[in-house]
């Protein structure tokens, strides 16, 4: 399959099919004045790295118009959950796996990669289910719910970096006004 079509592929999936469900789904949700979409995200809708840019870019978007989309639907007794889970022990990493072909030139990225996901904590999906059920059983359900330590720790991170970033360039951007 070429880059082009496994980027589509992506966007397809990930993306255009979370909108198809909601599309499909909304005008039901909006008669009865209640429902609740639970988006599923990742970990990686956060921050991203190199082998994963364009599975992140996917995920960005997923959080960026479910964001939105809660505001929006809000006002019609709906509510959204954008779900980001960590790894766990699926087919994320098995056959469903597509990657680009593999250049020379990102041998010492790709050696990094490898060592970092062979430490990496795989967690147990019926423990995810069951977390997921619980919260949005619960009166008071999140925007977002990170699933998972690996999720909560490097989400948390992700989210820290990016303010103290904010606030090194904050005097700076502002003079831009």
């Amino acid at each position: 399959m070429a880059v082009d079509e496994q980027i589509r592929k992506q966007f397809d999936v990930n993306v255009f099919g979370v909108l198809d469900v909601i599309r499909a789904t909304l005008p039901v949700f909006k008669r009865q004045g209640s429902g609740h979409y639970v988006n599923f995200s990742s970990f990686f809708g956060t921050w991203s790295m190199p082998p994963y840019s364009i599975y992140a870019a996917s995920k960005f978007a997923v959080e960026g118009f479910s964001e939105a989309f809660a505001q929006e639907f809000a006002g019609f007794g709906i509510k959204t959950t954008i779900v980001e889970p960590s790894v766990y022990a699926t087919e994320f990493f098995g056959e469903s796996m597509q990657l680009a072909e593999k250049k020379q030139e990102y041998a010492p990225l790709y050696e990094a990669y490898e060592k970092g996901m062979s430490n990496i904590k795989t967690g147990d999906p019926a423990k995810a289910v069951k977390l997921i059920i619980s919260i949005l059983k619960s009166d008071n359900s999140p925007l977002r719910l990170a699933v998972g330590s690996q999720a909560a720790y490097t989400i948390r991170e992700a989210y820290t970096n990016r303010i103290e970033e904010v606030n090194t360039w904050f005097e700076r951007s502002a003079e831009a006004d």
